[in-house]
């Protein structure tokens, strides 16, 4: 390369410029697919009995307890939440539902 075409030398920067920034796009998308979580609904399964009963010696709350098992033994529940409905009649001194 010359001295004679300078747009042939700005060409090159230009095009050098945007393959680095496609190339970087392309390996962040590649990385956000591989990382991204997969669903875990069907790797998880509840127990069918749920206890209740004190977590440990010192707080004698009761708490309801039921288990979680990951089948998928590979990984590990970094964070989980759990929602539970409830749903119970109450008889008043009437005895109406």
């Amino acid at each position: 390369m010359t001295e004679v075409c300078p747009p042939a030398f700005i060409t090159l920067c230009i095009q050098l410029i945007v393959g680095v920034l496609l190339q970087t796009m392309l390996a962040g998308i590649v990385v956000a697919k591989v990382l991204r979580p997969k669903k875990r609904k069907q790797e998880m399964r509840f127990s069918r009995i749920a206890v209740i009963g004190p977590i440990d010696e010192h707080d004698k709350r009761p708490a309801l307890m039921i288990r979680l098992a990951d089948i998928q033994h590979r990984l590990y529940l970094a964070e989980s939440h759990v929602r539970l409905y409830m749903a119970c009649t109450r008889i008043n001194s009437v005895s109406d539902l």
